[in-house]
């Protein structure tokens, strides 16, 4: 017989000032539907690409090159580029939800306000999501 082990990402946290926090399956802290991903977080525009990846620094880590620019935004913008070099659509979305994933729930890591086009390299593709995250994680330290 098995016995199932309770839900984590059900469970309701209690703060002070009676504000509720909900811990979702990646051990991710949202206050109130606050840490999300939203469109406003994402680089969408090809001009805005073009312009970041001129103008903007680069920081190179294992797994990904990122290309960091200051913006005049009260928020962190993402955009990850994946080529089709790296492999077909699976596999290239996969390292996209990835660093998105790790992005919202991270990015209070990130002093300041940055557009961040996170470019990513062959070796991201066999790469779990401990691999990405610390490869990722170490990119946000560097800004």
């Amino acid at each position: 017989m098995r016995i199932k082990k309770p839900n984590t990402h059900c469970v309701l946290i209690k703060l002070f000032k009676n504000q509720q926090l909900t811990c979702d399956r990646n051990n991710c802290l949202t206050a109130n539907g606050g840490n999300r991903y939203t469109q406003a977080d994402r680089i969408l525009k090809r001009k805005d690409f073009i312009k970041i990846n001129r103008e903007g620094m680069r920081i190179k880590s294992l797994l990904f090159t990122a290309v960091v620019q200051p913006n005049q935004l009260q928020r962190c913008r993402l955009g990850v580029t994946v080529t089709r070099k790296i492999g077909k659509a699976a596999k290239r979305n996969r390292i996209k939800r990835m660093t998105r994933e790790f992005f919202r729930c991270n990015r209070h890591l990130i002093s300041g306000h940055w557009d961040i086009n996170l470019i990513a390299h062959r070796e991201a593709v066999g790469a779990n999501y401990a691999q990405t995250s610390a490869s990722v994680k170490r990119i946000f330290e560097k800004i």
